[in-house]
C-alpha cells in the first residue's frame, strides 16, 4: 500500500470539506496527489460535468468521496466539550 503524505495545506482542506455541510456540493480526495476536488451535484456546468467523468472513472482507485459530518454531529461534541470544562464562576 502505497503512503498518502499530505501537506498542511491538504489536510486542512479535507478537514474544511468534512465540516463543510452543503446539500449540492460533494468533495472527493485524489489520493495520487492529496488534491481535494468539489463538484456541484445541481445544476451542473460543462466543467462540472467533465470533472464528473474523471472522477467517475477513478472512484474507488484515485478519486474518494469525503463523508460530510451532520450539523447535529457538531452540536453534540461542542456539549460533550462542554461537559467537560469546570466552571470557575461557582
Amino acid at each position: 500500500m502505497k503512503e498518502l503524505k499530505l501537506t498542511k495545506q491538504q489536510f486542512q482542506e479535507i478537514v474544511d470539506a468534512y465540516d463543510m455541510y452543503v446539500e449540492e456540493i460533494e468533495s472527493f480526495l485524489n489520493i495520487e496527489t492529496g488534491d481535494v476536488v468539489t463538484l456541484r451535484t445541481f445544476d451542473r456546468d460543462e466543467e462540472d460535468e467533465e470533472l464528473s467523468e474523471i472522477i467517475e472513472e477513478g472512484f474507488h482507485e484515485t478519486y474518494f468521496r469525503i463523508p460530510k459530518r451532520d450539523s447535529d454531529e457538531g452540536y453534540t461534541d461542542m456539549v460533550d466539550f462542554a461537559a467537560t470544562i469546570e466552571d470557575t464562576m461557582l
